[in-house]
This record gives structure tokens, sequence and C-alpha cells, in this order.
């Protein structure tokens, strides 16, 4: 078992590592060629009643999710207990 020292460690190097990654991720093209992400999305889009809902992603990691969502006319409030996370979230959705 890791100590919180050792899993924030883990959590920048991996997360932050992979930033460009993150942000260089065309949402709607991972959509149309992952079906396991594709039902994941419409998923979550099904639980919205119309597009002037507010959404609360908790635990939104880096928001790709979130970033379809607001695509597609949703308001969305995205949290993580990862700051490193999220720290690429408000990029991706500003």
């Amino acid at each position: 078992m890791r100590t919180t020292d050792e899993e924030r460690a883990w959590e920048k190097k991996h997360i932050l590592g992979q930033r460009e990654k993150y942000l260089n991720t065309n949402v709607l093209q991972k959509i149309a060629e992952d079906d396991g992400y594709r039902a994941k999305v419409e998923l979550l889009e099904s639980r919205v009643a119309d597009e002037a809902d507010w959404i609360l992603d908790i635990g939104s990691n880096t928001a790709g999710e979130c970033e379809y969502l607001v695509h597609r006319g949703h308001y969305v409030i995205a949290t993580d207990i990862n700051e490193f996370a999220l720290s690429i979230s408000k990029v991706r959705c500003r």
C-alpha cells in the first residue's frame, strides 16, 4: 500500500507525463473510434434531461467527457481530488 505522498508523486508523474496527450486528444474522434468510450459518453448524456442542464462531474480526471458534454450544450462543473488532472481539465475546457 502506498503512502499519501507516494500516491501523489505517482499521480503527478503519471498524469503530467501524459499532459500533451490529454490536451491533444480530439474527443469527437475518440468517440467515433472507441466503442467503449462512446458507450460511456452516450450513457452519461442519456441521463441529462435537456441541453441546459448542469452536470456535476465528481472525479472528472482530465475532463474528456466534460469537454464533449460542453460541446453538446451542457454546463459542467468538473472536480477531482487529483490536482494534476484537474489542472489539465482547466486548460482543456476553457
